[in-house]
């Protein structure tokens, strides 16, 4: 097997696992944050943006059966991620640890940039022709340009549930009580 193969191996494995890691860096992450109120409050308003994005992204997702190109598909390629990411940042504000943010910036575009290539290859076998033409006016991961103007159809809720967004707004809560507590404990 040639380095190109060992790569793309690498690559199956971290996608694969990348919510298995997400979980261990998140153990690492509350054994080590060093939350206050005022950084909580703080992390709220960013996390709150992040998960705006993902639940306002999950409405216009119909996996595998129609190319998402509207709500904030219209502006960025992934906003799934892109949300992810502001709540990472959002909770790394909240643990006041410049290491973990650091780990954090450092370890999401390695795992999910490979999770990213997977679905764009998947995307351009499934719509062809559309996702080309998609591609090439809204950026990857952060929106930098005007806006698609396609077909994108309007939020359901229907996809929100579907999509099991409800789950991640379960799981930040979850952080946010964890963080609490550990702020009750440290006092």
């Amino acid at each position: 097997m040639g380095q190109q193969g060992s790569r793309e191996s690498i690559a199956r494995l971290v996608t694969r696992y990348r919510v298995t890691i997400n979980w261990l860096f998140g153990l690492v992450y509350l054994f080590f944050a060093r939350p206050t109120y005022k950084s909580l409050l703080l992390a709220a308003i960013v996390v709150g943006c992040g998960e705006g994005l993902r639940v306002w992204a999950s409405g216009y997702i119909n996996k595998s059966s129609r190319l998402a190109n509207g709500g904030p598909y219209a502006f960025t390629r992934h906003p799934l991620y892109l949300g992810s990411f502001i709540i990472g940042l959002g909770f790394c504000l909240a643990g006041r640890s410049w290491w973990l943010t650091g780990a954090f910036v450092l370890l999401f575009p390695l795992i999910y940039g490979t999770t990213m290539k997977a679905e764009e290859r998947k995307l351009r076998e499934l719509f062809p022709d559309e996702y080309q033409a998609y591609a090439r006016k809204v950026h990857l991961f952060f929106p930098l340009g005007k806006g698609y103007k396609g077909r994108g159809g309007g939020f359901q809720w229907k996809l929100f549930l579907e999509n099991r967004e409800h789950k991640t707004l379960v799981g930040v809560g979850a952080v946010f009580a964890l963080l609490l507590l550990k702020i009750a404990i440290m006092r």
